[in-house]
């Protein structure tokens, strides 16, 4: 736990008010291996308010004892280890909450035992690349080869140096928008760059790289031998093995001392960085260079090899950002299709994918039995949902329509899908469902279905029983098996659910809006009056400023010690939703706030273990 965590976890214990928790977590400085003790010395507004108030001064008492102690435990992400012996003779074992084995040692102890750790990744977007092939050939017979796309598509490049880079790997982010446009890159290798750019270290590097790229002349190298190896990176040392090359050309290195260099400077090694600065100088010295100029390459390396990155590693990321931005040109539908499926559990994504495809002009369609695979496909140039999107449809419901469907043809009402379907895979709460999510409108009003399906239901339950059961009613011997479903194919006129109930049922059953939204009639007018979006807050800081609006879709209302009302309110644009604290004095102001609130809110963005919530300063309503 660090100093700021400390207070945090320790406020929580002690039920403190998280107005005044917060408010002594942020006036700890931000400074690298800061504690308590520095901060109380360091920030004399920190040490006025604690001691001014006993709360406040157990409260720092407390935290400094737990402050360094470990928080819970973590797994090191795609660290796999691997030995030759079991590892219970050699690293204590402890066995995570959900099934998962994990060494009690981190990396560095591990190693220093004679243990092999690696890292192991997968890539959601490989299946992204892969569903998409498969729905080219299965959809539209078009087969495509990712090993033989053309790799320096003119199309695809200016499409990313407009920074329309939405669901490309790597690079939909805010500051890779930026980063390019800025570079505007023209072949693979500048993505391979880009994707080594943009962290936080190298991203002071950009203005740099961007230079050299637009004026070749400007590039300047402090000695001949580095052109070679920094030119096709426009002068800037980004990977690893510019780094080690350099170390190599310059002071006679060999490659695996300048590994050692590297790693040294990587993990910030001070005995052995010093041992290979002294090393280095000889070398070049040896070489006639002169010791000023040897020392000047010395730091340069110095500022780079800590952030330097592996060239092998951004070649496959920078492939793969530019398998998928070929596919995002050429195959729009199919490619947002497959990557919606992907992140089908973060409906906020979802929604975000969905307006961005509107506003290209394609159709985000409702799930519909008659067209609905189990996930997202693209679907004539539209996107269709899939009947798994729906609550209450699993995997088994959604395979067994597709399954009936491609057998016996498409359903031809209500009462037909209910005569052909397994009631044992689809009760009545998954039609209910699948009714309140549209994928029955092709046969009349939701409201209609919803008035009759207990009656078709029971019928039709009554019917496959009998069948099961080898039995058949005396009426059966005459009738044909359509008569059941034409009983009911004429829907009762009892009219349509209100587009808001309509709206409602669409968000309860498929956590998004389809067929439009409640703020599409006023949000181009509530959306001028703001500059930020919910959905790009994950692209700035813990504690900027944000200026946004939206619907209020919950609200949770709590009671502070001093008797005081408050709440947690769930906001949502027409791409993202965020929850926002308000605080006493502003919830009083407000008169209260109630589910379908439109608001304006100023106010500042607060991190909390990757969780981002907004604390409202100023709201007012828009009337609508």
């Amino acid at each position: 736990m660090a100093a700021r965590a400390a207070i945090r976890d320790v406020g929580r214990a002690l039920a403190l008010p998280y107005a005044d928790v917060d408010k002594v977590a942020k006036l700890v400085p931000m400074e690298k291996d800061i504690d308590l003790a520095k901060a109380m010395q360091n920030a004399p507004e920190l040490a006025g308010l604690v001691n001014s108030d006993p709360k406040l001064k157990e409260l720092i008492e407390l935290a400094e004892c737990v402050e360094g102690m470990p928080r819970h435990a973590s797994v090191h992400a795609a660290g796999v280890v691997i030995s030759n012996d079991p590892l219970t003779d050699t690293v204590p074992l402890y066995k995570s909450s959900d099934g998962t084995v994990t060494t009690q040692f981190e990396m560095g102890a591990l190693e220093q035992l004679g243990l092999l750790k690696m890292d192991i990744l997968g890539l959601k977007t490989l299946t992204i690349i892969g569903d998409t092939v498969e729905m080219l050939e299965k959809k539209r017979g078009i087969h495509i080869d990712m090993d033989r796309i053309p790799m320096d598509d003119p199309a695809v490049f200016e499409m990313l140096a407009r920074g329309d880079s939405e669901a490309v790997f790597q690079v939909e982010s805010a500051m890779f928008k930026r980063l390019l446009a800025d570079v505007r890159p023209t072949c693979v290798e500048d993505i391979m760059a880009l994707v080594a750019l943009g962290r936080p270290g190298p991203i002071t590097m950009a203005p740099d790289f961007a230079a050299g790229k637009k004026r070749p002349e400007s590039i300047k190298y402090l000695h001949p031998c580095m052109e070679g190896i920094l030119k096709e990176t426009y002068g800037v040392m980004l990977y690893q093995e510019q780094v080690m090359k350099v170390a190599s050309a310059f002071a006679g290195f060999s490659l695996g001392e300048a590994d050692i260099l590297r790693r040294a400077m990587g993990k910030k090694k001070p005995e052995e960085m010093e041992a290979m600065h002294k090393r280095f100088l000889d070398g070049a010295k040896a070489q006639g260079i002169d010791e000023r100029l040897a020392e000047q390459v010395y730091r340069l390396i110095e500022r780079f090899a800590g952030y330097g990155f592996n060239a092998s590693h951004s070649a496959a990321y920078g492939l793969i950002t530019y398998q998928t931005a070929y596919l995002k040109h050429y195959y729009f539908a199919e490619f947002m299709a497959a990557t919606m499926t992907s992140t089908v559990e973060n409906s906020d994504k979802v929604a975000f994918y969905m307006d961005y495809c509107r506003n290209k002009g394609v159709k985000v369609l409702p799930p519909d039995v008659n067209r609905s695979e189990r996930y997202f496909t693209a679907d004539g140039g539209a996107i269709a949902i899939g009947l798994a999107a729906v609550k209450n449809v699993g995997l088994n419901a959604a395979d067994a329509i597709v399954a009936e469907r491609a057998a016996r043809g498409p359903f031809k009402s209500l009462a037909d899908f209910c005569d052909r379907i397994d009631t044992g895979l689809i009760n009545r709460k998954a039609i209910e469902s699948l009714i309140q999510a549209g994928a029955f409108d092709s046969f009349g009003s939701r409201k209609a279905q919803m008035s009759v399906l207990g009656s078709i239901m029971a019928t039709s339950v009554s019917r496959n029983r009998g069948r099961g059961d080898g039995q058949s009613s005396f009426f059966d011997l005459f009738s044909k098996p359509e008569e059941f479903g034409s009983k009911y194919d004429e829907l009762p006129d009892v009219g349509e659910f209100t587009k808001k109930e309509l709206l409602e049922m669409e968000k309860e059953m498929l956590n998004m809006y389809v067929s439009g939204h409640p703020l599409e009639a006023i949000w181009g007018k509530v959306s001028a009056m703001v500059k930020d979006r919910i959905a790009d807050f994950s692209e700035m800081k813990d504690g900027d400023a944000v200026d946004f609006a939206g619907m209020v879709v919950g609200v949770r209302k709590n009671v502070t010690k001093s008797g005081k009302m408050m709440g947690y309110v769930r906001i949502e644009d027409m791409a993202g939703s965020v929850e926002t604290i308000v605080f006493p004095n502003l919830w009083e102001q407000s008169g209260g706030i109630n589910q379908g609130d439109v608001l304006l809110v100023n106010g500042r963005l607060d991190y909390k273990e990757d969780i981002i919530k907004v604390i409202a300063d100023r709201m007012r309503r828009v009337k609508y």
